[in-house]
């Protein structure tokens, strides 16, 4: 709720206190919910200027890029009120998709796409520094056996 009411102060609060940055919202009968925080970073029914400030803040308090929900919004006041669906999306995802671009917080976005790059690169680090440890002591086992 922080996010939505534009809380900063309050979310830096909850955080320092403990609070889970990657709780999720609950479920409705259909299944739709799931949602965390920095969902509503991502899309912002206002105050898009602040967002990217939140995504900064929960992104570096370790809320998950990745995780997923399936939402369902209709927007009201504008020239498309149809009840739209996003089943089983990424923040990022639901960004790319959302039926009405003037919602999508494009600041937000590139912060979501630069911490998965990032990601990446450290996955990918961990994986070719095993490989190399792995060569290593193949290579000082067969010359101890030589």
């Amino acid at each position: 709720m922080s996010v939505d009411f534009l809380e900063k102060e309050i979310a830096r609060w909850l955080i320092e206190r403990g609070a889970d940055v990657n709780v999720k919202a609950a479920l409705d009968d259909e299944g739709f919910g799931g949602h965390t925080a920095i969902f509503g970073c991502i899309v912002a029914v206002y105050g898009h200027y602040k967002h990217d400030e939140f995504a900064r803040l929960l992104l570096g308090h370790g809320a998950d890029p990745n995780i997923r929900a399936s939402l369902r919004k209709r927007l009201r006041f504008v020239g498309d009120e149809a009840m739209h669906e996003y089943p089983d999306v990424t923040p990022l995802a639901c960004g790319q998709r959302f039926h009405d671009r003037a919602f999508v917080n494009q600041s937000a976005m590139r912060l979501k796409r630069d911490a998965d790059a990032r990601d990446a690169a450290r996955q990918s680090a961990g994986r070719s520094g095993f490989v190399s440890r792995r060569i290593s002591r193949i290579a000082s086992r067969s010359s101890a056996a030589i």
